[in-house]
């Protein structure tokens, strides 16, 4: 797989995926992905609530916040987000499934 997201390593990317496992499809977007992320900059991850996860909302949450990244995750779902995000989201995000 040949991702990256801006101001994220590769072993930080990695760790973000396998903290995913079970979330399901979704997209990464905001600074990490269309602009310029400062070193602690959140990353956003729009989750599709269709995408069936194998494990609840909370325990992604949970993952995140005890893991040892530097920075924040802030996960959605795509279909809580404007229409306006969800198109752009959907059109540019970076996808993946979890």
């Amino acid at each position: 797989m040949s991702l990256s997201l801006k101001g994220l390593s590769s072993h930080e990317l990695g760790i973000v995926l396998a903290l995913l496992e079970g979330a399901g499809r979704g997209w990464f977007f905001g600074s990490r992905v269309w602009g310029t992320p400062q070193r602690y900059s959140d990353l956003d991850i729009a989750l599709e609530h269709g995408g069936s996860p194998s494990i609840p909302v909370e325990t992604l949450r949970e993952r995140f916040e005890e893991s040892d990244l530097v920075f924040a995750v802030d996960l959605s779902f795509l279909s809580d987000l404007p229409i306006d995000w969800q198109e752009q989201i959907q059109q540019h995000g970076v996808a993946f499934a979890g």
